[in-house]
């Protein structure tokens, strides 16, 4: 069998907020926003990021073996590698991490982190002006994983991973893994001033669209999957021979998750069991959690979106399921061939092929679709009608 599941990075768990919010900033007027310059080393290691209004890109670019970090039209200094950039401070700056000489920093704006041996996984706060990263740097003998929030440095674990802000940025949660050798690992989620654990295995948490609850699935120490609310299981939820999710409604009200039990895999939202599949995606909710989508793979290693009960089209691959904010339409991303491009689907329509594809927004009246793609050296701001 094979699981197929999206970093937790590409959850929406705040879709119904955030969507509607990039709706009503976002441009809806098809555009060119830059070409790539030329002398890039690789046109096809570049995958820009777009701002979420629209009206412009950022992106890394290597040239000659070095790295530069390209925000409005402006190229950085040299960096040996450039990877996570986001725009903050509403648009006017981008956040990043780089490496130089063998050590890794963040940078948000002017402002930016200490040295580390490494970093990892940079998240922006909500308000974007601040950040947080995993980081790993060495300790006596050993190389030791810590986040850092704001210049304070979290416990110590030998692995560390998922780190997230709550929706209101009071808290962050992540994953620490402590090694104790081969094939004895003991997964921890820790959030705040609380540590929940130690679990064989874990994937790492998700909040709740208020904050105030932490959710993830983990194996017991009975060898059982369950899926956990703060620290405790959800006796509703079943035990699995693995699980996925959970993932909340925007109103958090509904949740849903995936379970792996002996016909395959089920996504589960609320009390309602979906059909087996052979892999499934992390579920996505719309608003008011009365309607899920969800990549699936078959046996024969292609894919599906799944929208309710319905199965879409066949793929190679699918994902980024995104709702319009009705709540009854999805569009997504897909994938032909192995390396054959990406095409935005909506409906039994295809825009594509593209390079890359950046997150879908969705009009705030649903009538247009709207998305940032890079085809060849051209990077693009595009727009679909939803009717037509």
């Amino acid at each position: 069998m094979v699981l197929r599941y999206a970093g937790i990075s590409s959850v929406i768990l705040a879709l119904g907020a955030r969507a509607l919010e990039a709706a009503q900033e976002s441009s809806f007027e098809e555009k060119l926003l830059a070409t790539l310059p030329e002398g890039v080393d690789d046109v096809y290691s570049v995958h820009p990021v777009f701002s979420p209004d629209g009206r412009s890109v950022c992106y890394g670019i290597e040239q000659s073996k070095r790295w530069y970090v390209v925000f409005e039209g402006k190229k950085s200094e040299p960096f040996d590698d450039v990877s996570d950039l986001q725009y903050a401070l509403g648009g006017k700056a981008i956040a990043y991490r780089a490496s130089k000489g063998g050590r890794a920093f963040a940078a948000c704006g002017d402002s930016r982190s200490k040295d580390f041996a490494t970093i990892e996984r940079l998240v922006l706060h909500p308000n974007g002006k601040t950040f947080a990263f995993q980081a790993y740097e060495k300790e006596g003998d050993r190389r030791k994983g810590f986040v850092v929030v704001e210049d304070k440095k979290g416990e110590s674990f030998d692995f560390v991973s998922g780190l997230r802000f709550s929706p209101d940025g009071a808290a962050v949660a992540y994953l620490g893994i402590k090694d104790y050798g081969p094939n004895y690992k003991l997964y921890y989620v820790v959030t705040g001033d609380k540590k929940y654990g130690d679990y064989k295995e874990a994937y790492p948490p998700v909040f709740s669209p208020d904050g105030k609850r932490v959710a993830y699935a983990a194996l017991d120490g009975w060898g059982s999957w369950r899926i956990f609310v703060d620290g405790e299981s959800n006796a509703g939820a079943g035990l699995f021979q693995n699980a996925i999710g959970p993932t909340f409604s925007a109103d958090g009200k509904v949740m849903a998750y995936a379970g792996l039990e002996g016909d395959g895999w089920h996504v589960h939202v609320g009390e309602k069991k979906g059909e087996a599949y052979a892999g499934v995606d992390w579920p996505v909710l719309n608003r008011d959690g009365s309607l899920v989508a969800y990549g699936i793979t078959t046996r024969s290693y292609n894919q599906h979106m799944v929208v309710g009960e319905r199965k879409g089209r066949e793929f190679k691959s699918v994902w980024g399921p995104t709702f319009d904010p009705g709540g009854t339409k999805v569009a997504y991303v897909a994938g032909k061939e192995a390396r054959g491009g990406s095409y935005v689907v909506l409906g039994d329509r295809l825009e594509g092929p593209f390079d890359n594809v950046g997150e879908l927004v969705f009009r705030a009246d649903g009538k247009k679709l709207a998305f940032g793609a890079r085809k060849g050296r051209e990077l693009w701001w595009k727009v679909m009608d939803v009717e037509k």
